[in-house]
């Protein structure tokens, strides 16, 4: 991956760290799906690709009569629905909208819907209202009684709720909030709050979001947008270098996702804590999930340290030889916060000196001396890094040397790290490319 960093150095030693997290920014609103419906009246709106997506999604939606055309048009008998790709995750709050018009039909009582499903295959020919819809809404064609627009929490028609609705061409919008434990659905209408927030008791696994007819319900819907609202994940605290001969310590029970036991032949697995390591060299990790390009390996051992705690992580080591060595972990979750931690012993007391750096973040990098001016041989020094993951899911560290200086890599571990700071989802994501294109909504009349 590209270096976009600028150089700005820092030298960083310390016998304890406390490492602090800066509030994120203001909140921004991102598009993830919107579609004017601008297609031609004779295209079946199945297949077609609505205006801004976050990847090649097209619309799910039956292409048998009567079916929903690319103008946002139905004008036929019969339960027919549409339906995007959408995984709904925790700390974002996520709006669904959708302007209809129910204008036309034999039965004044039939009518449009726009809702959330569980579904893996949600229907397309059947009823919107079924036992894997959620958080979801109905207009129906008449306009004059008190249940003309009705809310549900769902599944189906669970937690219903009754309200007036208004002729022509209407909006309809839906809340999802997922910041707390219970997530909470609001409903609009006509962009005024008509119920809610109304919390689940189990939070449904939403994998679609998508808007349907009943029955003879005929006329038009336009302006699909489903958008969030993304906090910025708090920027990375700085490297520290902790000097500590104590790495039982420094490795606390927790969920990880690399414990790594570095050497050359003869080096084996081994657990400090309950939590296991993996034995490795250079090259691709054991089980995937990354890799580092330290040329050499060092083995056997134990080599003379001081070190207390390790169960056999402080016997061998890999080196650098003095070439720059790449440290990439992937299989990360985007967005979630991780502690990095690098586990070396100084080999003697020359200057020996190592930049670490973030090939992602700008200006995040230390100046490392396990040697001199450092703790010296056989001494350990423990380099941290809380850090937010990228999109891709990567984290992707560069050490570089001076002469034929390498410090000698002991451990790894990458601890996941949890955060009550709500963090972009990998499907908020991949619509960030797409910034800027919210663009105005526009009414049309039918």
């Amino acid at each position: 991956m590209a270096n976009k960093r600028t150089t700005i150095r820092a030298s960083l030693a310390a016998t304890a760290a406390v490492l602090l997290v800066a509030m994120p920014g203001p909140a921004s609103a991102y598009v993830i799906y919107s579609d004017d419906f601008s297609g031609n009246p004779s295209t079946n709106l199945g297949g077609q690709a609505p205006d801004v997506r976050p990847g090649s999604e097209t619309w799910i939606a039956s292409t048998s009569a009567p079916a929903w055309k690319a103008d946002g048009s139905n004008a036929g008998n019969g339960n027919r629905n549409a339906w995007l790709p959408f995984v709904t995750l925790p700390g974002n709050v996520y709006t669904v909208s959708l302007d209809v018009n129910p204008n036309a039909g034999g039965d004044v009582t039939d009518w449009f819907s726009l809702g959330f499903s569980t579904a893996a295959s949600p229907p397309t020919d059947s009823n919107f209202n079924n036992p894997n819809t959620f958080a979801w809404m109905l207009n129906r064609q008449r306009r004059t009684n008190s249940n003309d627009v009705q809310t549900f929490l769902g599944p189906s028609t669970t937690s219903p709720d009754d309200h007036n609705s208004a002729s022509g061409t209407v909006n309809l919008k839906i809340v999802l909030d997922t910041q707390s434990a219970n997530w909470t659905t609001e409903w609009f209408f006509e962009n005024t709050s008509i119920r809610g927030p109304v919390a689940f008791t189990s939070n449904p696994a939403i994998t679609r979001v998508g808007f349907g007819k009943y029955q003879d319900a005929q006329g038009f819907v336009d302006n699909f947008l489903l958008e969030a609202l993304y906090e910025p994940p708090p920027p990375p605290s700085p490297f520290i270098a902790t000097q500590t001969n104590d790495w039982a310590a420094e490795i606390p029970a927790g969920t990880y996702t690399h414990a790594l036991n570095f050497g050359g032949s003869g080096v084996s697995d081994t657990a400090v804590n309950g939590v296991p390591f993996l034995a490795t060299g250079t090259g691709a990790f054991p089980g995937g999930n990354g890799n580092i390009t330290y040329p050499q390996a060092w083995g056997p051992g134990p080599h003379s340290n001081n070190i207390t705690g390790d169960n056999g992580l402080a016997d061998q080591f890999i080196h650098s030889n003095g070439s720059q060595a790449n440290l990439d972990l992937t299989g990360l979750t985007a967005g979630e916060q991780y502690l990095l931690k690098l586990f070396s012993v100084g080999w003697n007391n020359t200057d020996r000196t190592t930049f670490i750096n973030d090939l992602d973040v700008v200006g995040e990098e230390i100046n490392f001396y396990p040697d001199n001016p450092g703790p010296g041989a056989g001494n350990g020094t423990v380099v941290s890094y809380l850090y937010t993951a990228q999109p891709d899911g990567e984290l992707n560290i560069s050490l570089s040397f001076g002469g034929n200086q390498s410090p000698h890599l002991y451990a790894l571990t990458n601890q996941l790290i949890p955060t009550v700071i709500p963090e972009p989802s990998t499907f908020l994501i991949w619509a960030i490319g797409l910034l800027g294109i919210i663009g105005w909504r526009r009414r049309r009349t039918r």
